[in-house]
């Protein structure tokens, strides 16, 4: 895979982080959810190649903890950096949202639904889908994502907060 293409995709993935971070953290209490946030995670290539990467979100509640609104920064272990912001809206059960990277110009929807422990979700970007869960236990998150169209196998990040 061509070092531009690879960039490309890591850049793709890291979009996707942002709008799962986001969710993860909804997983948890809404009390605990605003401020920083941090952890770190892996992203499996198809080509079997991995990257390591670190992210830092911070989170802000607006309309009585309906609406999240997102800003996130990650650094992979190649030092390829992505900026990216994503705003979601809470329905009883239901989420529904949008999410947008800056550096590459990408964006794109997220749908899905709350369970007992965390979320099942679907992801659409431009040139991608991905399947996910989110699980959570206190202040930690744990998120596994399926992506298809990016040339990723499957991205786990850990994120925490206390």
């Amino acid at each position: 895979m061509g070092a531009i293409k690879h960039m490309l995709q890591l850049a793709l993935v890291l979009a996707l982080v942002n709008m799962i971070g986001a969710l993860s953290a909804l997983a948890g209490s809404f009390n605990n959810l605003p401020g920083r946030w941090s952890g770190w995670g892996t992203v499996l290539f198809d080509g079997g190649e991995t990257e390591k990467i670190k992210c830092i979100a911070t989170y802000f509640l607006k309309d009585s903890g309906r609406e999240l609104t997102q800003n996130l920064r990650c650094t992979t272990s190649a030092s390829y950096k992505i900026s990216a912001q994503s705003k979601l809206i809470v329905d009883g059960s239901k989420l529904n949202g949008t999410w947008y990277e800056k550096k590459n110009n990408n964006e794109g929807t997220v749908t899905g639904r709350m369970t007992r422990t965390g979320f099942k979700l679907s992801v659409v970007g431009l040139t991608f889908t991905a399947k996910m869960s989110v699980s959570t236990t206190g202040c930690n998150q744990t998120v596994k994502i399926s992506p298809k169209g990016l040339g990723v196998r499957r991205i786990k990040i850990n994120l925490g907060k206390c």
